[in-house]
């Protein structure tokens, strides 16, 4: 064999091995999964020599962070070590400390693990061989931009109003997607359905499968929200369900809420939560209205209220106040007016429900003890004003207060019309 050919056949093996495309350097990596928040990881860098992870953590005064010393990396079926480590000392709590570093902020620090082989696309980040460890799982090193799994709506659907809420219960399944690369980790999903009405809660659990599909079905009394939390309550999302309603649920389910925050990434690095069914444009509304609310644990809400005649005429009031701002506001589409009323009825609805408790919180903050409080004790008559909110529309159930139709006083209100 020639020195020519020679040369060329270690250099075709060389240049097999190391996978030129994938690049040395993948700043805010996305992954699958992570069981925390603490930590966030900024960059990726491959060497000959090591693996390095940039990373930073949110401290506060008081409180300390630490990495374990067991930590390490796992691809293709192997463990690669931590070496080393610069701005932090693995298996110390020496790390924050309120007498170091008063105030809070972030710290960055750097870990150095044993190189990946250059073929790996993909790694995980196990902190020790705890289960309360931070872990990330499918980090992914090819620097690709994120894509969600396969059928994903092209937008959310468009609806011209508030539709109405549904009081018939039925079997509501949704089908939840998270974008893979890789069979995924059998990362548990759960669904939590809230009841209008105390005490009625049902769950539901599914696992993801190779594809990144979980379903889950589950029986739904009424129009209500669905709270949908993956692994051990780290990430989550809430949407609002129709009973015997099959929606799909396409999720990154890291969000990168501190990220996004805290670095102002551009948008189109931000993973995206969509949704197909009865309520999408709800739930892309849902929390992004201005802010035409109540809030009756305010200090200010109810000054001076000796009684329950008194108090129901301040939340009337405060009511007729917001309620008049929200008229004059021109910008909001039907549907987004629609909603912000809803949200604004339910919020005096829950003002006339928690007055007690509201004003005791507020006579505990102010005297330092709630000893000597006397309650409100309202009557009918206080709570009669709330007729004037329709309560009989269906559409309450989409508020946060929902719950409180089932007070005795307004079902007295609702029964004797």
């Amino acid at each position: 064999m020639g020195r020519g050919l020679r040369i060329s056949l270690v250099l075709c093996i060389l240049a097999a091995g190391c996978r030129p495309g994938l690049p040395a350097v993948v700043d805010f990596p996305h992954y699958a999964f992570r069981n925390s928040t603490t930590p966030e990881l900024m960059r990726v860098e491959r060497t000959d020599t090591a693996t390095v992870f940039s990373m930073r953590a949110y401290y506060i005064p008081g409180w300390w962070f630490t990495i374990d010393t067991a930590t390490c990396l796992y691809a293709d079926g192997r463990r690669y070590p931590l070496h080393a480590a610069s701005g932090i000392v693995p298996g110390t709590h020496e790390y924050i400390r309120e007498a170091q570093l008063p105030g809070e902020g972030w710290r960055d620090f750097k870990l150095y693990f044993d190189p990946l082989p250059r073929t790996a696309e993909h790694c995980d980040f196990l902190e020790g061989e705890s289960t309360g460890g931070f872990h990330f799982y499918g980090i992914d090193l090819t620097g690709r931009p994120i894509r969600l799994a396969a059928g994903s709506p092209d937008g959310v659907t468009v609806s011209a109003r508030l539709p109405e809420a549904c009081r018939e219960p039925g079997y509501t399944t949704v089908r939840v997607h998270i974008p893979v690369t890789q069979p995924v980790l059998p990362i548990l999903c759960i669904a939590r359905t809230e009841g209008r009405r105390p005490g009625m809660t049902g769950y539901a659990s599914a696992r993801f499968d190779d594809d990144g599909v979980a379903v889950f079905r589950f029986r739904q009394r009424q129009t209500a929200r669905t709270h949908i939390v993956l692994g051990d309550n780290a990430v989550s999302a809430s949407i609002w369900t129709l009973p015997g309603e099959t929606a799909e649920l396409y999720w990154v389910p890291d969000r990168r809420e501190l990220t996004v925050s805290r670095f102002s990434l551009r948008e189109d690095l931000a993973p995206v939560l969509r949704y197909e069914g009865a309520y999408a444009a709800v739930n892309d509304e849902y929390g992004h209205l201005p802010h035409y609310r109540l809030d009756p644990d305010r200090p200010d809400f109810a000054p001076g209220a000796q009684n329950g005649a008194e108090y129901a005429a301040c939340v009337r009031r405060r009511y007729a106040e917001e309620r008049a701002r929200l008229d004059a506001d021109a910008s909001l589409t039907p549907l987004q007016r629609d909603l912000a009323e809803v949200l604004l009825k339910g919020d005096a609805l829950r003002a006339m429900c928690t007055a007690d408790d509201s004003q005791r919180l507020q006579y505990a903050l102010e005297h330092g003890t709630d000893a000597g409080y006397r309650p409100l004790a309202l009557t009918d008559a206080d709570f009669a004003w709330l007729t004037e909110l329709d309560l009989s529309d269906s559409r309450l159930l989409f508020s946060d207060a929902a719950e409180y139709l089932y007070n005795p006083a307004v079902r007295r209100l609702t029964d004797s019309k």
